[in-house]
C-alpha cells in the first residue's frame, strides 16, 4: 500500500512536471528496492561462534605483509585514502587492485587520469616495467609485459572511466556485480563524485558517502576511495585526519583512513621516495605509521 500511493504520488508529479524524468525514475528505483519480511530471528549461541571465529571476512594483501596486519581489511569496510595531490594515491590505489584482483572482483572508478595513464601504471605495476620502457622494451621486458597483460584479462577487472554520478554508479554496481566473489570498488577520488540536489560541497560529500556505506550493505562489497586532502596540507609537515577535504562525513563515514605523505628528508630528484603510511583511524585494528619505498618509475 505504502508504495502504491508513492508510485500514485510521482506519476503526479512527474505529469505537472513538479520532478524531472530523471528524478522521477531515480526515485521509482528507490522504491523498488523496499522489501517487507518478517524472517527476522533472534541471534543464536551457534550463529554467534560462527561469525567470530571466521576468518572469511577478513581480505588479506598478500604483497603488503606489514599494512596486512596492522589495517586488518575486512570484507564491507569503507577506506579511504588521503593524499595531497601528486603524492601517489591513485598509484596506491592500484597496487592494492593489482594485489587483490586475483581472489576478488575489482571494479576501478576512475575520475582523474586519462584512460592510457591509468592502463599504463597498471601494466607497470603488474609487470614491474618501468613506465617509460612501455612503448620500446626489451626482449626480455616484452616476456613480462605480455605475462602482466595475461594476468590483468584472467582477472576481469573493470575500469570505468567517465562515470561520475553516484546513483549511476551504484546501478553499475548492481548490474557488474559477481554473486560469486566479494566486490572491492575503488573510486579514485571521492571529492569528483556528483550527486543530484545538493547545493553546498559539504551536502554533496555527505550524500556521496551515506550511498557508497548503503552499496557496500546491498552488494557485498568493500570500498577503497582516494581523497584530496584540504589547502593547510599543503603549507605543513604536520598532516592529520582533520585534513580531509570537506572531511567531516568522510571521517565519520569511514570505517578506516590511511594518510599518506612523503618522508621529510627526501630527495625530491629521486626515483625511488621514502613514502610514510598513517593510519590514523582503523575500527578492527590498530593505528600508526609504516613507511614504504615508492618506485614512482614503476609505480609500485
Amino acid at each position: 500500500e505504502y508504495k502504491l500511493k508513492v508510485i500514485k504520488d510521482l506519476n503526479k508529479q512527474l505529469e505537472t512536471k513538479e520532478i524531472t524524468y530523471e528524478k522521477f525514475t531515480d526515485n521509482i528505483k528507490k522504491i523498488s528496492d523496499i522489501t517487507i519480511g518478517n524472517d527476522l530471528k533472534p541471534v543464536t549461541a551457534k550463529e554467534l561462534r560462527e561469525v567470530i571465529s571466521t576468518k572469511d571476512q577478513l581480505i588479506t594483501l598478500n604483497s603488503f605483509n606489514k599494512l596486512n596486519s596492522t589495517l586488518r581489511l575486512v570484507k564491507g569496510d569503507f577506506v579511504i585514502i588521503g593524499a595531497t595531490t601528486g603524492k601517489g594515491k591513485s598509484a596506491f590505489a592500484l597496487n592494492l587492485m593489482n594485489d587483490l584482483m586475483s581472489e576478488y572482483q575489482c571494479i576501478y572508478f576512475n575520475m582523474e587520469m586519462s584512460k592510457s595513464s591509468v592502463y599504463n601504471r597498471l601494466v607497470s605495476i603488474a609487470s614491474g616495467v618501468p613506465i617509460d620502457m612501455l612503448k620500446e622494451p626489451t626482449e626480455h621486458q616484452k616476456g613480462l609485459i605480455d605475462n602482466a597483460l595475461k594476468h590483468l584479462e584472467l582477472a576481469n577487472v573493470y575500469v570505468e572511466h567517465k562515470q561520475t554520478d553516484i546513483n549511476k554508479i551504484r546501478s553499475m554496481v548492481a548490474k557488474l556485480k559477481d554473486k560469486s566473489k566479494h566486490t572491492i570498488l575503488f573510486i579514485d577520488h571521492i571529492g569528483l563524485m556528483q550527486c543530484d540536489d545538493k547545493k553546498t560541497l559539504y551536502e554533496k560529500v555527505t550524500e556521496v558517502d551515506k550511498v557508497l556505506r548503503q552499496i557496500c550493505l546491498d552488494y557485498d562489497c568493500t570500498i577503497i576511495s582516494a581523497s584530496q586532502l584540504n589547502r593547510g596540507a599543503y603549507h605543513t609537515d604536520d598532516i592529520n585526519i582533520s585534513m580531509l577535504k570537506d572531511s567531516g562525513e568522510i571521517e565519520n563515514s569511514a570505517s578506516k583512513v590511511m594518510l599518506l605523505y612523503a618522508d621529510k628528508d627526501n630527495d625530491k630528484e629521486d626515483d625511488k621516495q621514502q613514502m610514510i603510511i598513517e593510519i590514523a583511524k582503523n575500527r578492527d585494528g590498530r593505528t600508526g605509521l609504516i613507511k614504504m619505498e615508492y618506485n614512482k618509475k614503476k609505480q609500485i
